[in-house]
C-alpha cells in the first residue's frame, strides 16, 4: 500500500498525512480479516503530487492510497 498527498503544505507534514492515509486503510483491512505478513506500506507524502497547487481536482485525484497486487510467480 502506498499514501499519498497532494503538495499543499510542509514537505514533513505529508509525509506524516500520506503514513497516517495509509495506516486507516491498513486498520480497515484488518478489521475485515486482512492478512499482512506478505504486506509492504510507505507513505510518499507529496513526491508524486507534481504541479497541482492552483487545480482542486488534481489535488483532490493525490490525496489517496493505492493498494498493488502483485501475483506470486509459479
Amino acid at each position: 500500500m502506498v499514501g499519498y498527498t497532494d503538495s499543499v503544505g510542509k514537505t514533513d507534514y505529508n509525509v506524516e498525512l500520506s503514513w497516517l492515509r495509509e495506516e486507516a486503510v491498513r486498520r480497515f483491512l484488518a478489521e475485515r480479516g486482512a492478512e499482512f505478513h506478505r504486506v509492504s506500506f510507505i507513505g510518499l507524502g507529496e513526491e508524486m503530487a507534481g504541479d497541482d497547487a492552483k487545480d482542486t481536482a488534481k489535488r483532490a485525484k493525490n490525496r489517496h492510497v493505492s493498494i498493488v497486487v502483485f501475483k506470486p510467480a509459479e
